[in-house]
């Protein structure tokens, strides 16, 4: 695994691993509660309405009981959180939610998807039409240890699951 300066680091390529201070392996208690972080992680800076994620994690439910189920799982994450880290993981602002900027979480789809995009970016210049950043290249395959979120699936979330 490639090791990050940051207090939280998550990787998702060959499944999901969420790590604290490079020793808390932290499972956030439910595959769904994991499947919010990871959802969140990945599409950081980005909020999102309480109801896209309801619907997202929980769309085979009532609109009333995905959100009851939500709550559910936020208070349930607020709680486990509260035991690795005095700063909040979620930020809510009027109905939308999103994973709070102050917390230094690096995650691995994410430098993947940067090493690449700077690997084809040095071959894009037109000074350098035949070249590419091949070190780059190699950091983003090093990322890559597995199909992402691999046997990570909710049996019950279409949405999630083609995502």
């Amino acid at each position: 695994m490639v090791q990050s300066n940051a207090d939280f680091r998550l990787y998702c390529f060959g499944g999901f691993h969420f790590v604290a201070d490079n020793t808390i392996n932290m499972d956030f208690g439910t595959k769904k509660a994991r499947a919010l972080i990871g959802y969140l992680a990945i599409e950081t800076p980005r909020s999102f309405r309480r109801r896209h994620l309801a619907g997202l994690l929980w769309g085979e439910c009532s609109e009333d009981r995905a959100l009851h189920n939500l709550r559910q799982t936020l208070y349930q994450l607020k709680n486990e959180w509260s035991q690795v880290s005095d700063r909040p993981l979620l930020i809510f602002i009027q109905d939308t939610i999103a994973l709070n900027p102050e917390i230094s979480l690096w995650v691995d789809v994410r430098s993947f998807e940067e090493k690449h995009h700077q690997a084809f970016l040095f071959y894009n210049q037109p000074e350098r039409l035949e070249h590419l950043d091949i070190h780059q290249l190699k950091k983003a395959m090093a990322l890559f240890t597995g199909p992402f979120l691999d046997r990570f699936r909710l049996n019950d979330t279409l949405l999630f699951n083609e995502w």
